[in-house]
């Protein structure tokens, strides 16, 4: 948890990512920025963990199967999540992030106005 917290301080996207739960089920919270809403950014650190090999909707359930060398593995990969938020909340966009009509599609959604 403190090493995924780490992350979303080192690449200054706190605006649009936070993490809270418990060091053994802790997990990302995303907010709209800028024209970007919360799910596009969801959408931007689910579509880089999946392709680092990682299912990870938006909790990380770590327990004692898991070696440090998965762990590392895991915030490696929330590494380069969190630089692609970046890119996206600096470019105010998804272009050359994600392919057009590609995004997380909850079931239920945030009661937004």
């Amino acid at each position: 948890m403190e090493g995924m917290k780490a992350l979303v301080k080192k690449h200054g996207v706190e605006k649009a990512v936070s993490v809270s739960g418990l060091a053994a089920h802790c997990g990302f919270s995303f907010e709209d920025v800028g024209s970007l809403n919360y799910l596009d950014i969801n959408s931007v650190v689910a579509k880089v963990l999946l392709e680092k090999g990682i299912l990870c909707p938006s909790y990380a359930f770590i327990s004692y199967s898991h070696t440090e060398k998965d762990i590392q593995i895991f915030l490696d990969a929330v590494d380069c999540a969190m630089a692609e938020v970046r890119k996206a909340m600096d470019q105010d966009s998804l272009e050359g992030i994600l392919p057009d009509g590609v995004r997380v599609n909850p079931v239920f959604k945030r009661n937004i106005k």
